[in-house]
């Protein structure tokens, strides 16, 4: 067989995964013989029983251990064929054309190992464009539910960030083999320490392309699942990386963040999307991040002539 996609799921809810399935065929337009779906399966084996695969389409369930997701996910990986690999909420539902489009995306553009993409919510409202960090090193969806999925803003052309949600995004084989998920989090944080790892310790690009896009009602499968909330000691994890990214990573990665968080503070404020608080906690973001910059920026400078 000659693999061209990998598709990894992570379920136990077979009428999600059903739903995921059926959007697949008109998502992609590669024969489905050179595709194959790997689910990790943690619902029960009554439940399994009501998975229905469309005809045509290579699903196999690989792994039936207990839910966690970077370990799922790595367990997949091990077992994947195709150096492309599409990482997948079962509670999203692909756009027409929406894998196509990051096919492309990165078969043309050889340094990016990584395409994010643009998610909706059923009322129509973004969910998921990119994540962004504040002053406190916390990641955030930005613009999530602030405005249409349609907004002009938001069907920009691709952009460069730093991270994305791995409820879809296509993978670089390569790139996830070498990094692995980090298996220490409990519920949540391990996809955004991923791209950290891939612009740092890869040197490689990640972009968000809206044209790689579909429905998902963000945390609808983890809402369900009891010690699947918040957890204090992910959040911690998390942002001790972001300050070791902040300071290892090449400037320009750290510049084109600042531009976009730039970008995203003058259309909240053009268009009244955010209130004072949220407003003051942007520019000193914007301040902080700046500032941070520049001091890597003549650190850096200061550095090579003290070599000369």
């Amino acid at each position: 067989m000659d693999c061209r996609l990998s598709v990894l799921v992570v379920s136990r809810t077979p009428s999600l995964l059903n739903r995921l399935l059926e959007s697949f065929p008109s998502a992609c337009s590669l024969p489905l013989a050179d595709v194959e779906i790997l689910c990790s399966w943690n619902g029960s084996i009554v439940d399994e029983a009501f998975i229905h695969v469309p005809d045509g389409l290579l699903f196999r369930v690989v792994s039936r251990a207990p839910y966690h997701f970077a370990a799922n996910v790595n367990s997949l990986v091990r077992l994947a064929q195709a150096e492309s690999l599409l990482l997948v909420n079962d509670d999203v539902i692909l756009d027409r054309g929406s894998v196509d489009s990051a096919l492309a995306a990165m078969a043309s553009q050889a340094q990016v190992a990584l395409i994010g993409s643009h998610l909706r919510g059923l009322d129509g409202r973004l969910t998921h464009a990119g994540i962004l960090f504040d002053c406190f090193a916390s990641p955030f969806h930005y613009l999530e539910s602030l405005v249409s999925a349609d907004h002009t803003f938001v069907l920009r052309d691709e952009a460069r960030v730093v991270a994305a949600s791995g409820a879809l995004m296509l993978i670089r084989r390569s790139a996830l083999v070498q990094l692995r998920m980090n298996e220490a989090y409990c519920v949540c944080g391990e996809d955004v320490e991923f791209c950290l790892d891939v612009c740092e310790i890869l040197g490689s690009k990640i972009l968000c392309l809206p044209e790689f896009s579909g429905v998902h009602e963000a945390e609808s499968t983890r809402s369900s699942m009891p010690g699947q909330g918040a957890n204090s000691s992910d959040q911690v994890l998390l942002k001790a990386r972001r300050k070791r990214f902040e300071r290892r990573a090449g400037c320009k990665v750290l510049i084109d963040e600042w531009r976009l968080q730039r970008d995203v503070a003058c259309l909240c404020v053009r268009e009244g999307h955010k209130s004072l608080p949220g407003v003051a906690l942007m520019a000193v973001t914007l301040l902080r991040s700046g500032l941070w910059i520049s001091w890597r920026v003549v650190s850096s400078v200061l550095s090579r002539f003290a070599r000369c």
